[in-house]
């Protein structure tokens, strides 16, 4: 395990093999009982366990004091558009990837039905950068979630074309917000 700090945390990464389904033995789902990536162990908190990618990022956010407001009205605007990722984008998206690129059988309905979806929330997406440079009022975890998974538009097959506030930003978070 390689130590390094980042934010005032000391944190180190292990590579967790999915293809030799590491994250389905008992050592990881005594991290996360769902079996999946990413989780994560909080050593101050006396090696807590923490699973599933929104809780991860409301409780990096809320340890560093960074990119999750405290108010409650700007807290209500972020954790929607982190929520709106957790329970479209990354679902939809997840989906399109497995019928467009892993799923044995092509079955066009499934490709069309998630991929379609995914555009429909990238336009939502692209509506409110016409409104706001960030999703909330400030850059924030929601920004973080929502485009690393748009960046990858091209993976699933999914067209950005004509969106381009949505284009724009997921090209520009990959290099940094």
């Amino acid at each position: 395990m390689r130590l390094s700090a980042i934010n005032n945390f000391a944190h180190g990464s292990q590579t967790t093999f999915i293809t030799e389904r590491e994250q389905k033995k008992p050592e990881f789902l005594a991290i996360n009982p769902n079996g999946r990536i990413p989780a994560i162990i909080d050593r101050d908190l006396g090696d807590f366990p923490i699973f599933e990618s929104g809780a991860i990022m409301i409780h990096l956010a809320e340890k560093a004091g960074r990119l999750l407001p405290t108010d409650a009205k700007g807290r209500a605007m972020v954790m929607q558009w982190l929520i709106f990722q957790m329970g479209g984008v990354g679902p939809m998206m997840g989906q399109a990837n497995v019928f467009f690129r892993y799923f044995p059988a092509k079955i066009p309905a499934a490709i069309d039905r998630y991929q379609n979806e995914s555009r429909r929330l990238f336009e939502v997406l692209d509506k409110r950068l016409g409104e706001s440079q960030w999703l909330a009022k400030d850059y924030s975890v929601a920004d973080i979630t929502n485009w690393c998974w748009v960046r990858t538009h091209k993976w699933p097959g999914i067209s950005v074309r004509a969106l381009a506030k949505c284009h724009a930003r997921a090209a520009r978070h990959v290099k940094g917000h």
